[in-house]
């Protein structure tokens, strides 16, 4: 979904591929509902905190960190110009924003939170709840303690955007857009997915084939219509397709989501979310270049040839 927001894949195809690529925008939600299940399924699966923490962070910051300074060695040796982000805050890729990215602390300046890579402001808000969202996990088990834990990430979101509008002067929205506590409940519908898989309740047995049709039915409505709110749409959607998913159930449907170009896909995604973008701007970049050269190529015929002409009319002429 993001590499079709950034691609522009479908808008050619009138207004159903007008929504679709521009709901891709909101894959990052999706991102982080599926984040919520995979720490309270390895945290509550680990021996210790450190060890979870541990395995987290491996399975993310190598990557990261080494796209983070490839992306900055391109841009201060002059091999590839800035970006969006760098021009609108008028930003340098300087030792404080690679040390600030490396830290995992961007996102406390918003000013440099997207600066590298153009799509990196989502993975310091996953470390943050990587180290933060346990401590919630272990006070929530019973389920009316979800529900208030629940409400109380909501007003947590709220305080961060009214703080945002109050004390920040240049782009509050964007300090909003890019800050952690602003999608703590979408990470917390993750955990719900984890407690509804883990000790599913009577009534969720029951209907659990209703409950999952009813995720895929949100979102292809989601995708296709982008209604409003469609972000939060797509968050339940995931958060369901992830509770009621069972392997003995639908079995034609299932084959389909444990098929091996499905779990590639899946298991390339994170490298996929952190390259694309350069990918995207180095081909764009590749292409221009050669634009440009046949461009000058063109220019050289046109001035050149008709002159090559009349000298060899002229001495033709002469004999």
């Amino acid at each position: 979904m993001v590499v079709i927001i950034h691609t522009g894949a479908f808008r050619e195809l009138g207004w159903i591929g007008e929504n679709i690529t521009e709901t891709g925008k909101f894959g990052v939600q999706i991102f982080f509902v599926i984040s919520g299940f995979t720490i309270a399924t390895t945290f509550f699966a680990a021996p210790s905190y450190s060890h979870y923490l541990l395995r987290r962070l491996f399975r993310i910051a190598p990557l990261y960190f080494s796209v983070i300074l490839f992306s900055a060695l391109l841009f201060n040796l002059a091999l590839f110009p800035g970006n969006y982000w760098q021009a609108y805050f008028q930003v340098d890729v300087d030792a404080y924003n690679i040390l600030m990215h490396l830290s995992f602390l961007s996102i406390f300046d918003h000013r440099i939170a997207n600066s590298i890579i153009g799509v990196e402001w989502s993975i310091p808000i996953e470390v943050f709840w990587y180290i933060f969202l346990p401590a919630a996990l272990v006070a929530i088990f019973r389920q009316s303690m979800f529900w208030i834990a629940f409400v109380l990430f909501i007003l947590l979101a709220g305080i961060g955007v009214l703080a945002a509008h109050l004390l920040i002067s240049e782009e509050p929205d964007l300090f909003v857009a890019w800050f952690p506590t602003t999608y703590g409940p979408y990470f917390l519908l993750g955990v719900a997915a984890y407690h509804i898989r883990r000790k599913p309740s009577a009534f969720a047995r029951k209907h659990a084939a209703r409950f999952l049709l009813l995720g895929q039915v949100l979102f292809v409505v989601s995708v296709m219509l982008a209604p409003p709110l469609v972000e939060v749409l797509l968050a339940n959607s995931a958060m369901l397709l992830i509770a009621f998913y069972r392997k003995d159930d639908n079995p034609a449907f299932n084959r389909f989501f444990v098929s091996k170009p499905f779990i590639f896909v899946g298991s390339m995604s994170y490298s996929v979310y952190l390259l694309h973008f350069l990918s995207i701007r180095l081909v764009n970049l590749a292409v221009t270049s050669r634009q440009v050269i046949w461009l000058f190529v063109e220019q050289l015929r046109l001035e050149f040839v008709p002159g090559f002409h009349r000298l060899q009319g002229r001495l033709a002429a002469q004999g």
